[in-house]
């Protein structure tokens, strides 16, 4: 978002907040019991066009913010078995991820 008209750079909402159209002055707040969807950015705002992002997959988080790509699950028992995670989770014991980190077997 542009906070300003004579702003020649975008600018990046603040965590709990959103915006996804184009030339506005402010940024949303996500609903409550809600959070925006981790992604990272594929190419960053300028002042004729929006900033485009990128889902990170299952086996991969956003860690939020400016990220310019997903980052894998790789420490001892990490996976995330769904899209759009922020965090990874933790096996319980006696289950061990798969390779690509997307699910678990025991």
């Amino acid at each position: 978002y542009s906070d300003s008209a004579s702003q020649s750079e975008c600018a990046s909402c603040e965590a709990g907040k959103f915006q996804s159209d184009e030339a506005k002055e402010s940024c949303n707040e996500c609903q409550p019991g809600h959070f925006c969807p981790a992604s990272y950015m594929i190419s960053t705002c300028t002042p004729t066009s929006k900033t485009e992002c990128g889902d990170c997959l299952a086996g991969t988080v956003s860690t939020g913010g400016t990220v310019t790509e997903c980052t894998s699950c790789t420490a001892d028992g990490e996976y995330s078995d769904t899209d759009l995670a922020s965090f990874c989770k933790t096996a319980k014991a006696g289950h061990i991820p798969t390779p690509d980190r997307t699910t678990l077997v025991t």
